[in-house]
């Protein structure tokens, strides 16, 4: 079985797609909601990637940047938005430097991304409901069902940290893992939500076995 493609093929096709190259860890999920049957309870697994030369491996300074606005980049809303509002959650103690890494890199994206920190609970659900994108880091996730599952109503991506996010409702998980970010994605969730997983990086998918579709 082939590897997966090199950074260098993978670059180019962001060039080829009008996005901007990052200039350090690039990091895409890629799963067509509704493509193939869902694995069991809906979860798929994504390859791991290795952050770029500019950090040590995992680093999260570096990747988690990357990592969010290429989930972003290859996401399909119901209608096209002319920018992309990415919110953050308050009560994370690193959301004002992780906004701002977002906005210089997400200034230069096509369509443009901004962020927004929020208090990101069930009683503030309907000022969340014009960011397209929520990230919500390492919050505890029980307490967030009640919110997570509202939100699925609409099309707004939610991710976050830890395998129990997806568990719970939310749309990505990110792992930190030796190798770099691991991804999972919760097809259920991005179906009933409506969006759609760009499918020209299917083929980075990998299974929970190691397999690629």
């Amino acid at each position: 079985m082939p590897g997966l493609p090199t950074w260098a093929w993978f670059r180019s096709m962001l060039t080829r797609l009008r996005f901007k190259t990052w200039p350090s860890a690039i990091v895409a999920m890629a799963v067509l909601a509704g493509a193939q049957p869902a694995p069991a309870q809906g979860i798929s697994e994504a390859a791991a990637i290795a952050p770029g030369s500019q950090g040590a491996p995992g680093s999260r300074s570096l990747a988690l940047p990357d990592l969010l606005l290429g989930i972003l980049y290859y996401t399909r809303w119901p209608q096209h938005p002319g920018a992309l509002r990415l919110c953050l959650s308050d009560s994370e103690a690193d959301s004002a430097a992780l906004a701002r890494e977002l906005d210089a890199q997400g200034a230069q994206a096509v369509p443009p991304v901004s962020t927004a920190v929020l208090s990101l609970r069930i009683d503030r659900a309907d000022s969340l409901l014009d960011c397209q994108a929520i990230y919500f880091g390492a919050m505890p996730v029980r307490g967030l069902q009640p919110l997570l599952l509202r939100l699925n109503r609409h099309p707004i991506l939610t991710l976050g940290q830890g395998d129990d996010f997806c568990s719970y409702g939310g749309k990505f998980c990110l792992l930190q893992a030796p190798q770099g970010w691991q991804i999972k994605a919760n097809l259920d969730a991005i179906t009933y939500s409506g969006l759609r997983i760009n499918a020209r990086l299917l083929q980075l998918t990998v299974r929970p076995s190691g397999s690629r579709p």
